[in-house]
């Protein structure tokens, strides 16, 4: 069993997903060396789709097994050899995943990434590349400017001015006519292959410098260092500054919480008693929340609860809690109460757009559906107050109504236990944990 990402709202196996994405590149006539440091660097991107390691980044775009699958039987074994061999291998930056960056050939420098993206990221440094042989294309633009001599100019009086290069040539911004463009813009608004460019004043002529954006890896320089003998490791800490390299506890991952906080809000408390049953709502609360808090922490997960006593708190207290831990979830226990009998199931809040707290309510629903046969009766948008002023994602959960025919049944010590468990098993399953202690 393998890590699972989510991207594009589908889950794939964390090794899969890397074979997918490398093998929509036109990348497998390099060397060996070099397809094991893109399989390290397309792993760390996949796995910010993994809610146990990762942050839930949204990884938006699409992956197709098609592009591996149409692979002749020699590529597809290539590029298996290089993700197999350094399964669960990542790259790492002040203990934060990497992000897949690499340009064709670099003509002798990459570039800082805020010279091009316009922000500042730690391990995009200029690098001056030793390894890649420069590459020099040239292509035309026809603005019917006749009779200029023909000539490599930094800029073109009247359309590129004000072009502002760093140490290695590649433009950082410039003007066309009255309008400022960065250096990405520009590549991007013309279509080049390189932010390295020069003008020939003929029609109007482009040098282009390389191709590529100048970020990350320099493919043709990490191919030649791979020839000469260097391995993934030392091509990755080459182009990538002050990353670490490490393996993945997969195991760990696949059977516990990793730095997860949860906080579990037993509604109600003290002199506010909430619904009435056989039981008062805020006691089942309370003991249902004790109950998931020990499942949860037996997995290494970090839970918080709102109140572990029967003790009176506002809906303020609970969101200032809430606001100062910044978990990754916080879950509101509730009971729901009805004059009908017949009235059974549980149901769930969560706010607009909150599309993690959907799915974590859907979970939990579908558990306790299947488990408990306690009737789903479906996920609702609700502008509350908690939902509302918190900060990070969370769900009210009515467990189920205590004045029900059918549910009040679970209105005992063994009840709480089940109830607990299956939203214990519906929170494991969001985060990509085995459940089974």
């Amino acid at each position: 069993m393998d890590l699972k990402v989510k991207i594009k709202d589908k889950y794939y196996e964390l090794e899969k997903a890397t074979l997918y994405f490398l093998s929509s590149m036109d990348i497998l006539n390099y060397e060996m060396e070099v397809l094991k440091a893109l399989s390290v660097l397309a792993r760390s991107k996949m796995l910010k789709g993994n809610r146990n390691l990762g942050k839930d980044e949204k990884l938006d775009f699409y992956l197709d097994d098609s592009s591996f699958l149409n692979l002749d039987s020699n590529k597809k074994e290539k590029l298996e050899k290089a993700v197999y061999e350094t399964e669960g291998i990542i790259a790492k930056y002040n203990e934060k995943l990497v992000d897949f960056y690499v340009t064709k050939n670099c003509s002798g420098g990459t570039a800082n990434s805020e010279d091009v993206l316009g922000y500042k990221i730690g391990y995009l440094r200029k690098v001056i590349c030793k390894f890649c042989k420069r590459k020099t294309t040239e292509s035309y633009l026809d603005l019917k400017l006749n009779g200029m001599n023909i000539s490599y100019k930094n800029d073109v009086q009247g359309i590129f001015e004000k072009v502002e290069r760093d140490e290695t040539g590649r433009i950082k911004s410039l003007f066309i006519r009255d309008k400022k463009l960065s250096g990405k813009d520009f590549v991007e608004f013309l279509n080049l292959n390189s932010n390295r460019v020069y003008f020939i004043q003929n029609i109007v002529g482009i040098k282009q410098i390389g191709e590529g954006l100048g970020l990350g890896i320099c493919l043709d320089g990490a191919n030649e260092m791979a020839r000469l003998g260097k391995n993934y490791e030392e091509i990755l800490k080459y182009y990538y500054t002050g990353i670490d390299i490490v393996k993945i506890d997969k195991q760990y991952l696949l059977n516990y919480f990793n730095n997860k906080k949860i906080i579990i809000d037993p509604g109600h408390g003290g002199d506010d008693f909430g619904n009435l049953g056989l039981e008062c709502e805020k006691n089942i609360s309370l003991k249902i929340a004790l109950y998931l808090k020990k499942l949860l922490q037996n997995k290494a997960c970090n839970v918080l609860l709102t109140r572990e006593e029967d003790k009176y708190l506002s809906l303020q207290d609970r969101i200032n809690i809430i606001n100062k831990e910044r978990p990754d979830f916080f879950i509101s226990i509730h009971q729901n109460a009805f004059l009908n009998e017949t009235i059974n199931g549980a149901e769930s809040y969560c706010y607009k757009n909150d599309e993690e707290s959907i799915e974590l309510s859907n979970l939990i629903l579908e558990n306790l559906n299947k488990d408990l046969n306690i009737k789903n009766r479906g996920v609702r948008i609700g502008d509350y107050f908690i939902l509302r002023e918190a900060k990070v994602s969370g769900v009210i959960l009515e467990c189920f109504y205590i004045t029900g025919n059918e549910d009040k049944k679970f209105i005992n010590e063994e009840g709480y236990k089940r109830v607990a468990n299956s939203i214990y098993k519906a929170i494991c399953s969001y985060f990509g944990v085995n459940f089974n202690i």
